[in-house]
């Protein structure tokens, strides 16, 4: 759609916040949580420790939740493992450092006046590229909101490359949390899909701002 969408280049700020997410990162890293046992009587304590030392227990500590908003899907790369990213509602994405073990967000360019970029209702990994990921961006779909934006990158979400819809999003709705509305093509990354949640199924064949089908 020409002339109804500006595009404008981003760069982070220094990342300064992770959100580490305890589900999450159990599915990543291949945590078994260990199962709970009734609280040991004195002999069987005493038992135990004749038998020899137990295997270590897991520290369990507070989850420190830097971000706002629902947490409402994952999208993991089906072009390299352990490579996975976050959306929420209202706070941001986040993609998972396996060498950290931790969430880093991917939206801290934005200021007080892009509250709307903050709103993730989709993101979509390249099935063949892992660098390459795409998020669609917009928290409301009523009148007074404004309209959405579509985010790409070529280096998992270290820059964006971000570009105006002539439509509305709504991350922040009910129906955020019934999976990923944006979808890439696995024989051909240009080729991009936008399921919106009132302006019906958006196409685009190169790999930018997609446009209505």
């Amino acid at each position: 759609m020409p002339g109804l969408m500006r595009r404008r280049q981003v760069r982070h700020r220094p990342l300064r916040l992770a959100l580490p997410l305890a589900a999450s990162a159990a599915l990543l890293t291949g945590m078994a949580a260990p199962s709970a046992t009734a609280a040991a009587s004195p002999a069987s304590a005493a038992s135990a420790a004749a038998a020899g030392p137990a295997s270590a227990a897991y520290s369990w500590k507070n989850v420190q939740i830097v971000g706002g908003g629902f947490v409402d899907g994952f999208v993991f790369s089906p072009a390299q493992r352990g490579l996975a990213y976050a959306r929420t509602d209202i706070g941001g994405a986040y993609r998972w450092d396996a060498a950290t073990r931790r969430w880093i967000p991917l939206m801290d360019f934005t200021g007080f006046n892009d509250w709307n970029t903050l709103g993730v209702q989709s993101i979509a990994a390249d099935p063949v590229n892992p660098q390459k990921v795409w998020a669609a961006a917009g928290e409301y779909s009523q009148s007074w909101s404004g309209n959405g934006q579509l985010l790409r990158s070529d280096n998992q979400g270290r820059t964006w490359q971000v570009t105006d819809l002539p439509i509305q999003l709504a991350s922040n709705q009910d129906g955020r949390d019934m999976g990923e509305r944006l979808a890439v093509d696995p024989r051909d990354d240009k080729i991009l899909y936008l399921g919106t949640p009132v302006n019906g199924l958006w196409r685009s064949t190169d790999g930018g701002p997609p446009g209505p089908r």
